[in-house]
């Protein structure tokens, strides 16, 4: 179970009457902005690959008002701009080699009182035994890492540990023992 499946189980624990009104404390207005602010930063990155997309790229192809755009270092990964609402849909390969999409949806109807909302996406095609063969399915959210797509967009890399230098000093030898020693000038 991913942090997505989790967070869905809790949302479906939440909107059961009996289990909802232990959950209230959760139910703040500083968890609902940290929720928003996680799903930012998603949508802030994927539009980070796009504009590179778009940038570097070039474009292969039209349709209606969608361009299609892939990237001369990547062609795996390829953009879908729809010019009429700004929306637009990145697909590329995951690090296990399973295909994988991102789609940003950005509305801007009356029933968003004039703002515009953008509403993030994800999506990976998975392979799952079904007796004797193996089937493809397409299952909301990434497991499998988007590390490589992070390398091409050039983000920094958190910081997971490190080299630690250790620092050899020498203990001088103390010949008296006692808490006098702790005062003595040397």
């Amino acid at each position: 179970m991913d942090r997505r499946d989790f967070l869905k189980g809790l949302g479906a624990l939440a909107s059961m009457p009996f289990v909802g009104k232990f959950l209230r404390p959760f139910d703040t207005p500083a968890v609902r902005e940290g929720v928003v602010a996680a799903t930012d930063k998603g949508i802030e990155f994927y539009n980070m690959v796009i504009q590179k997309v778009m940038k570097e790229g070039k474009k292969v192809g039209e349709r209606d008002r969608v361009e299609i755009y892939t990237h001369p270092d990547k062609p795996e990964v390829k953009v879908e701009f729809d010019r009429s609402n700004g929306s637009a849909n990145v697909e590329f390969m995951t690090d296990r080699e399973t295909r994988a999409m991102a789609e940003i949806r950005v509305d801007k109807g009356p029933e968003t009182g004039g703002r515009t909302v953008e509403e993030l996406q994800e999506s990976e095609v998975v392979f799952r035994s079904a007796g004797d063969e193996y089937v493809d399915d397409v299952e909301e959210g990434i497991e499998s890492g988007i590390t490589n797509l992070e390398d091409f967009v050039g983000r920094p890399k958190k910081k997971d540990g490190g080299i630690m230098e250790l620092t050899m000093i020498k203990i001088p030898d103390i010949e008296v023992s006692g808490v006098e020693t702790l005062f003595k000038s040397r």
